[in-house]
């Protein structure tokens, strides 16, 4: 079991406390540390513990216990030490204490104060592969409905809102569009009215140069003789006076 959960904190990523596999492997250890006393266990704990950096009370426990199992086995070697210095030595080495200090003190030494090497059960760090994380799906399940559960309806979801921010994109664009032809076209009707205006003042100024041309030019010849010589009111007594220049009394006697 201990080896299939290091398998466990070797490929799955530990620091996701929510994950479906290492939360029970955590719970599971957890359990064994308050009831068992093992280094090993108090190795793969940390291993799970240390990379999220979670305060476990099991683990404290654990690790306080051993520390006193390891005093006491101290105390115990000491004492059996000791007797067997009292066995071997005679009866004038027995009160010596140098005697016992120099036959014994290096390996009490090396016992007690010597560095006592970590147990590790792999030497690299944990490799996280999320494609090994295994993904349950009922579709008939009551849940199926959430959020992040139905993966098709998840996908489904996720094309709406796509679509609905390409058609408001598309709805941006166009008004932008007409915003831009209505102001091409205001600029253009700009042009042709002010051209219109331009016309309508030189024409306008063309007729009152040729107005005020006729008032001078009628100003300067107001004393000219234009009449013409031999009027026709001075003729026309003798025209209706002779027959034969037409008058009333042709009509007169064609009648009679």
């Amino acid at each position: 079991a201990i080896n299939m959960l290091h398998i466990v904190a070797t490929i799955f990523q530990t620091t996701d406390i929510r994950h479906r596999i290492v939360q029970p492997a955590v719970m599971l250890l957890e359990q064994w540390a308050c009831c068992t006393q093992d280094v090993r266990l108090l190795a793969l704990l940390y291993e799970f513990l240390q990379p999220a950096k979670r305060y476990s009370p099991a683990f404290f426990q654990l690790a306080g216990r051993l520390m006193r199992c390891g005093t006491e086995a101290e105390q115990e070697t000491a004492k059996l030490l000791t007797r067997r210095v009292c066995m071997q030595a005679g009866s004038e080495e027995k009160g010596g204490l140098q005697i016992v200090i120099q036959k014994y003190c290096p390996a009490l030494s090396r016992l007690v104060l010597g560095p006592h090497a970590r147990l590790r059960l792999h030497a690299f760090r944990p490799l996280a592969v999320p494609s090994l994380e295994p993904v349950f799906y009922d579709p008939d399940s009551a849940q199926s409905h959430i959020k992040g559960k139905d993966p098709l309806l998840h996908e489904t979801q996720k094309m709406k809102r796509q679509y609905k921010q390409e058609r408001r994109g598309a709805k941006r664009q166009l008004a932008k569009d007409a915003s831009f032809l209505r102001h091409v076209r205001a600029n253009d009707l700009h042009a042709k009215e002010a051209a219109i205006q331009h016309d309508k003042k030189r024409i306008r100024a063309a007729l009152d140069e040729s107005t005020n041309n006729y008032k001078v030019m009628r100003t300067e010849n107001a004393r000219m003789d234009t009449k013409l010589h031999g009027s026709y009111s001075k003729n026309k007594a003798k025209k209706k006076a002779n027959p034969r220049m037409a008058g009333n009394q042709m009509a007169q006697k064609s009648t009679d």
